[in-house]
């Protein structure tokens, strides 16, 4: 169906109402997003527009070869759930310290990151966020040289997370060293 001017005109006879509505309306999106950037935890009162996404869960007590990412039965490392994830999908990480594997080896030069992001994807509009559930305080803790090293990935949003890295505890020497 078509809308004649007239029609326009007097559905809002006042030139500036289109102009007030327009901007009404783009003032409720931005509103409308999160103090996440528009992705928050479910129950949190923000709507989110991964809603209809999946929703994927890692806990420090999860499990990446039994679980299916569920609340009730999450993964066991940010790694494994992001390399489940699609685009538009939230990454939940529950409270705890996340560390790399060989911790406390004393050898922060060498070793895996807690999380490599490898080949994880979202897109323009459908960002793949790993975010704490519900505020929960998520530290990532790490001896090696990466706590997250991303590669090859885009359009990933890692939000209020604690990094807790080992800068403080190298020597002047083992820096010259590693060189």
């Amino acid at each position: 169906m078509q809308y004649s001017p007239t029609f326009i005109r007097n559905l809002f006879p006042f030139r500036n109402n289109w102009i007030i509505l327009v901007f009404i309306s783009l003032f409720s999106v931005l509103v409308g997003s999160s103090v996440y950037g528009g992705y928050s935890s479910p129950g949190s009162g923000y709507s989110s527009p991964g809603d209809g996404y999946n929703q994927i869960f890692v806990s420090t007590t999860g499990n990446n070869s039994i679980g299916d990412g569920s609340i009730s039965n999450p993964y066991g490392t940010i790694k494994y759930a992001g390399d489940q994830a699609l685009p538009g999908d939230t990454i939940f990480v529950r409270a705890g310290t996340y560390q790399n594997s060989d911790f406390n080896d004393n050898d922060i030069w060498t070793g895996e990151p807690v999380a490599r992001l490898s080949n994880i994807n979202g897109t323009t509009g459908n960002y793949i966020t790993f975010i704490p559930y519900q505020n929960e305080q998520v530290v990532i803790e790490f001896d090696g040289i990466y706590g997250f090293l991303i590669q090859n990935s885009s359009y990933i949003k890692i939000q209020n997370f604690i990094f807790d890295g080992v800068a403080d505890n190298i020597t002047q020497q083992q820096a010259e060293d590693a060189w």
